[in-house]
């Protein structure tokens, strides 16, 4: 039973932490009080909540809300640059990259060109240069893959991409082993 108790309270903590995670990136800037009605949390928990979110980062104290009386409300706003995404587009002759920050706005763009014919695996070897060159100083959350041809989502193999002429290639695999992030 302690498990279950245990698993339950984790489990509302990670819950309430992501409301107020959504509230602050949808509302920000916002004061804890305007968080604590819009979401019914306790006072108590959400300075919990809201301290751990500020250590770690997530959210940022951005300045003071007018007050109709007694201490100005701090309000908190959603910090667009903890981590980044890597797009990775795939073409015949080229690798197209891109970082962005959690907003969606591109931090950097660059791409590698290729010899037409070059086998997957020093394609594979150019990203994982390209992206450790790209995400240097950075907290990588995640990565994309685009590339032309069909995909078996299950498994992430590229089944046959005919510009390239590949044929079961994984490029997702090798990169979430490296790198430690989702890949899709």
């Amino acid at each position: 039973m302690k498990n279950i108790t245990k698993g339950s309270k984790t489990l509302l903590r990670d819950l309430n932490r992501g409301i107020v995670i959504n509230m602050v990136r949808e509302k920000g800037p916002i004061s804890r009080t305007a968080i604590s009605k819009a979401t019914g949390l306790e006072q108590a928990s959400l300075t919990n909540i809201t301290n751990y979110l500020l250590k770690n980062d997530l959210v940022k104290e951005v300045g003071e809300d007018k007050s109709s009386g007694g201490r100005r409300p701090t309000l908190l706003g959603f910090n667009y640059d903890y981590g980044v995404a890597c797009g990775i587009k795939v073409e015949v002759e080229e690798v197209i990259f891109g970082l962005t920050n959690l907003e969606g706005k591109i931090i950097s763009k660059s791409e590698e060109k290729f010899p037409r014919g070059t086998k997957s695996q020093k394609i594979l070897g150019l990203i994982k240069k390209s992206v450790d060159r790209l995400i240097q100083e950075t907290n990588l959350l995640g990565i994309g893959i685009g590339i032309s041809g069909f995909v078996n989502l299950e498994n992430e193999i590229s089944i046959y991409s005919p510009i390239l002429n590949w044929k079961n290639v994984n490029l997702a695999k090798p990169l979430e082993e490296k790198y430690g992030v989702p890949v899709f």
